[in-house]
């Protein structure tokens, strides 16, 4: 019964001590590709699952990032996107631990 416990919470504990955020967010309209950067402040390396850009609440692009964020590190991803000047979108990065970071961004 203990070993069961401590499987189930583990994982819960490695959560809590998990932290990020969105560092900076970057539009360049010339090619079309936003710059992401995801900050890492936790003691542990962060997995995320996604790395979103979303538009009045619908997902317009995606990416993983196969490798994690190490503990103290940033890391950064570039995506194609097309949107309007004028536009806002929300940018979210979430962890496989189920941890999210949020940025509101205005597109200049």
């Amino acid at each position: 019964m203990r070993e069961n416990y401590s499987r189930e919470l583990t994982p819960r504990i490695e959560g809590l001590r998990e932290g990020f955020i969105i560092e900076k967010v970057v539009f360049n309209s010339t090619d079309n590709v936003m710059r992401v950067w995801v900050y890492n402040y936790g003691t542990i390396d962060v997995e995320l699952a996604a790395v979103r850009i979303s538009r009045k609440g619908s997902v317009i692009q995606s990416e993983t990032l196969e490798e994690p964020v190490p503990a103290e590190a940033i890391r950064e991803f570039s995506f194609t996107a097309v949107v309007n000047a004028g536009e806002d979108l929300v940018i979210q990065a979430i962890s496989t631990r189920g941890n999210m970071a949020f940025e509101a961004y205005r597109i200049p």
